[in-house]
C-alpha cells in the first residue's frame, strides 16, 4: 500500500489544479456576462466615430473580445458596468459619439491630447455619475450646449468634480449648467478657446471650486462678486480676456488663494495695502499688462509664500519700498514698463537670495546700479535696460554663476571692456544685450573676451557708436545665432571666419564695415 501513497498525492495536486480552473473559467464567464449588450454598442458606436491612426491598436482590441471590460482604455466596476473610459494621447481623430450617453456607470472620461473635432457633445454635461471629464488638448469647436439634467436623475445634481476642456476652439458664452448642476465642482479649465460674453458667477452654486482657469479666451465686462463664497479656492487664472473694472472686494477675502493669475486685461484701480495682505496663502500674483494705478504697498512684504510678482505694462508709480528686502521667498520680480522713480542704489535688494528673475525695464530709475544686487546669486534673468542707470558694471556680478540674461540696454553705463572683464564669472550667461551705452569707446579686441562670454548665442551691441574693427574674439563665440553692431563706428573688412560660423543665423553690421568679404549667414 505504501507504493501508492505517493500517486495518491500527485492525483489531488491535479484536482486542486483542475477547480482553480473551473474558478477562473466561471470568473471570467461572469466578466463577459456583465458587459451588457447596451454598453458595448455604445463604446462600438463610439469607435465607429473615431479615426484611429494605422496600428493603434485600440480597433482590433474592441473587435476582439465580447467582453468591453477586457478592451484596451475601458475599465469597469466591482459590478462590471463600464466606469473608465481612458485614452488620452492616442492620436484619435474624429468626432466624439452620443451613444457615450449611454455609458451611465462611467465615472471617468479622458479623451485629451487626440485631434477630435465636431461639437461639444452634451453627453458629456449630462452623464449622471461622471467625477471626471477631461476633452482638453482637441479641436472641438462651436458653442457648448445648455442643457437640463438627465430626466433619470429626478433634478438630482451631478457628481461633477473635474472639467477640462481647455485648448479647443470652443465658442460663445459658458451655459448655466456647467455651475448650476455641479455643487461638487472643484476644477473648471476652459482655458485657451474663444469662449465669450461675462464670467458666470461659479461660487454660487459650486462653492466647492478650488481650480478655475478661464485664461485666453474672450470674456468681458468686470470679475463678478461671489468668490468670497468659494472658500476652498487655489487658483484664479482669467488672463486675456477683455476684462474691465476692478477688482471685487470679496476676492480678497478668500484666505486659501494661492495663484491670482490676471494679466493682459483691462483691469483698473490700486493695490489696496490692506486687502493684498489679506491673501496670506498666496503664491503668485500676476497683475501685468492691465491699468494700475498707485504704488507699489508695503504690505506685499507681510504674504509669506509668496514667490511671483509680476506687475508689468501698468501705471503705477512712486519709489521700491523700503520693505522690498523683507521679500526672502521671491524667484520673479516684474516692474517692468510703469513709471517707478528713484535712486536704485538706494534700494537694499541683499534679502533675496531666492530671486532668479528681475525685471525692472522701461521705468524711470536713476543712480548706479545697486550693490546689492550683486548678492542675488541665484539670478538667472537681470534686465534694467531702458532707465537712467550709470556708471560701470561691478566687478562683483561675477559672483552671479547662474545669470544667463543680461540686459543693460538705453542707459548710459560706462567702461565696456571692464564689463567684458566682470563678466568672467558668468559662464552661464547665452543673452547679452548692451546697446545704447558706452558712447564712443573703444570695442576691446582681446582674446579673453571670448573667454568670459564663451556661451553667448545672443549679443545685441547696437548703437553704441563704438570704434575699432570687428574683433576677432567673436570667432571663439561658436554658439552664437545673433549678433548685433549696427550703429556703431566700426571700421576695417567683415572678416571671413564670420561666414564659417555655422550657428550664426542674423548678423547686422555697420554700414561703415568695409565689403572685401562675404559673409554667407546659416539658416536657422
Amino acid at each position: 500500500m505504501a507504493g501508492w501513497q505517493r500517486p495518491m498525492k500527485l492525483s489531488r495536486q491535479v484536482i486542486v489544479s483542475g477547480v482553480v480552473q473551473l474558478i477562473l473559467l466561471l470568473f471570467l464567464c461572469d466578466r463577459a456576462g456583465a458587459c451588457t449588450a447596451e454598453e458595448r454598442e455604445a463604446l462600438l458606436s463610439f469607435l465607429a466615430e473615431l479615426s484611429p491612426r494605422p496600428g493603434d491598436g485600440i480597433a482590433a482590441s474592441w473587435r476582439g473580445s465580447p467582453d468591453c471590460c477586457t478592451w484596451d482604455g475601458v475599465s469597469c466596476g466591482g459590478d462590471g458596468a463600464v466606469a473608465r473610459l481612458w485614452l488620452p494621447r492616442r492620436g484619435l481623430g474624429g468626432t466624439i459619439s452620443p451613444a457615450v450617453a449611454n455609458l451611465t456607470a462611467l465615472t471617468h472620461l479622458n479623451l485629451s491630447g487626440n485631434s477630435l473635432d465636431g461639437a461639444f457633445p452634451a453627453a458629456l454635461l449630462s452623464l449622471p455619475n461622471a467625477a471626471i471629464v477631461d476633452v482638453s488638448y482637441n479641436r472641438l469647436s462651436g458653442s457648448l450646449p445648455d442643457l437640463s439634467p438627465p430626466v433619470g436623475l429626478g433634478g438630482l445634481a451631478l457628481p461633477l468634480q473635474v472639467l477640462d476642456m481647455s485648448s479647443n476652439a470652443l465658442a460663445g458664452p459658458f451655459p448655466s449648467v456647467i455651475w448650476e448642476h455641479t455643487p461638487s465642482l472643484v476644477s473648471l479649465n476652459a482655458s485657451n478657446n474663444s469662449l465669450g460674453g461675462l464670467i458666470p458667477s461659479f461660487c454660487v452654486s459650486s462653492p466647492a471650486l478650488a481650480v478655475l482657469d478661464l485664461s485666453v479666451n474672450q470674456f468681458g465686462g468686470g470679475i463678478p462678486p461671489g468668490f468670497g463664497n468659494c472658500s476652498q479656492l487655489r487658483v484664479l487664472s482669467v488672463g486675456r480676456n477683455n476684462l474691465t473694472g476692478e477688482l471685487p472686494d470679496d476676492l480678497f477675502d478668500v484666505k486659501p488663494l494661492q495663484r491670482l493669475l490676471l494679466p493682459w486685461n483691462q483691469i483698473q484701480g490700486t493695490l489696496d495695502p490692506e486687502r493684498i495682505a489679506k491673501l496670506v496663502n498666496l503664491v503668485a500674483l500676476d497683475l501685468g499688462s492691465n491699468a494700475f494705478t498707485g504704488e507699489l504697498p508695503e504690505s506685499i512684504s507681510q504674504l509669506p509664500k509668496l514667490e511671483e510678482l509680476r506687475l508689468g505694462h501698468n501705471n503705477l508709480t512712486g519709489t521700491l519700498p523700503p520693505a522690498l528686502s523683507n521679500w526672502t521667498g521671491l524667484r520673479c520680480l516684474d516692474l517692468r514698463s510703469n513709471s517707478f522713480v528713484g535712486d536704485l542704489d538706494a534700494v537694499d535688494f541683499s534679502g533675496l537670495g531666492n530671486l532668479t528673475i528681475f525685471d525692472m525695464a522701461s521705468n524711470n530709475f536713476t543712480g548706479t546700479m545697486p550693490p546689492s544686487i550683486y548678492s542675488c546669486t541665484s539670478l538667472k534673468a537681470l534686465r534694467v535696460g531702458n532707465n537712467q542707470i550709470e556708471g560701470q558694471v561691478a566687478p562683483e556680478i561675477g559672483n552671479l554663476h547662474q545669470l544667463q540674461f543680461l540686459s543693460l540696454t538705453i542707459n548710459s553705463f560706462t567702461n565696456i571692456s571692464g564689463m567684458f572683464w566682470n563678466l568672467q564669472g558668468c559662464n552661464n550667461l547665452t543673452a547679452l544685450l548692451v546697446s545704447y551705452n558706452f558712447y564712443g569707446e573703444a570695442l576691446p579686441d582681446a582674446g579673453w573676451v571670448g573667454d568670459h562670454v564663451s556661451n553667448v548665442r545672443l549679443l545685441v551691441m547696437g548703437n553704441c557708436q563704438l570704434t575699432g574693427q570687428i574683433p576677432s574674439w567673436l570667432s571663439k563665440l561658436q554658439d552664437l545665432n545673433i549678433l548685433v553692431l549696427a550703429g556703431n563706428r566700426l571700421t576695417g573688412p567683415i572678416p571671413s571666419w564670420l561666414g564659417s560660423m555655422k550657428k550664426l543665423y542674423y548678423l547686422d553690421l555697420p554700414w561703415q564695415a568695409s565689403t572685401q568679404a562675404t559673409c554667407h549667414c546659416h539658416s536657422p
